[in-house]
């Protein structure tokens, strides 16, 4: 993945690569993501040495971050911290505990863990996105792959892309999914959801699909996982893994922003005549409002 067009978001992509990375690398990453304010202070020997990792390692980070080296790496970080970004790190920053039964300290935080998950989100887009607007501007067909709550995401695009006139699959069913993956094909597109990537059933809707010829699109956390393996297009999401009682709070929210996205992106190229349509379809949906 190429991130060398967000040399400017360091916290969120070192976050995100940290499964990926090795050990070493790995050591480096979380010094960095525990301080950020002190890797522009010291030296490159000082960031080995007190990360317990090595410069070669601390280089090769700041290649899979998107810098060309250490003091690269230390200026991108001045420009973002004196912006004043945030960079909450550890779990227990970004958990909620304590926050008592206070509904506007809940909301708060809720709200700001929202706005701070599709920051940290966009920091991550590469061209991949122009890839998936193009393929699904194109497509005959458009199938949406995922189970439990991350169908939730899918039915909201399903039913944009419907109102825009696609022909569209977004069954609940996992072997229903798979009867849709099997009538994909050359001219289609495919789009799962998946936090983890590794979701059974989705995963193999994709491999049918792909198999078939469909532009396929992933939506996860996750950079390696066996939903990539069947990914031509990959969008990646900044959610946390683990939040309040192990349970991701607003952990659909960058993956309905995604799907937004790419809805506002076709509806934008929409020709005259179809955008007269999405009105009609508008104006005949009132007769449920009344």
């Amino acid at each position: 993945m190429d991130f060398s067009d967000n040399i400017n978001k360091i916290v969120p992509v070192t976050r995100f690569l940290l499964p990926t990375l090795s050990s070493s690398e790995k050591k480096a990453a979380e010094f960095l993501l525990a301080d950020p304010q002190m890797i522009t202070k010291i030296t490159l020997i000082d960031f080995a040495q007190q990360s317990g990792s090595s410069q070669a390692s601390i280089i090769r980070l700041c290649r899979r971050i998107g810098v060309s080296g250490f003091a690269e790496l230390k200026s991108m970080l001045a420009i973002q911290l004196a912006t004043g970004d945030r960079y909450e790190t550890e779990l227990d920053n970004r958990s909620g505990k304590n926050l008592g039964s206070d509904m506007i300290k809940i909301i708060n935080w809720v709200f700001e863990e929202n706005i701070q998950i599709l920051r940290d989100t966009f920091a991550l887009a590469t061209d991949d996105y122009n890839r998936a607007f193009e393929a699904i501007l194109k497509a005959k067909r458009i199938g949406f792959f995922a189970i439990g709550d991350a169908m939730i995401p899918c039915q909201f695009a399903y039913f944009k892309f419907r109102r825009l006139g696609y022909d569209c699959y977004a069954e609940i069913d996992s072997d229903l999914q798979i009867i849709s993956a099997c009538n994909l094909g050359k001219g289609d597109v495919a789009i799962s959801v998946s936090h983890t990537g590794n979701t059974r059933q989705v995963n193999s809707a994709m491999k049918i699909a792909q198999k078939n010829g469909a532009a396929t699109i992933g939506i996860t956390k996750r950079e390696r996982s066996e939903m990539i393996k069947y990914c031509d297009i990959k969008l990646f999401t900044a959610t946390p893994d683990v939040s309040v009682g192990q349970e991701v709070v607003a952990r659909r929210v960058a993956e309905q922003a995604i799907m937004e996205a790419l809805y506002f992106g076709v509806l934008q190229k929409l020709d005259p005549a179809s955008r007269k349509k999405i009105q009609e379809a508008s104006a005949a949906m009132k007769v449920n409002k009344n």
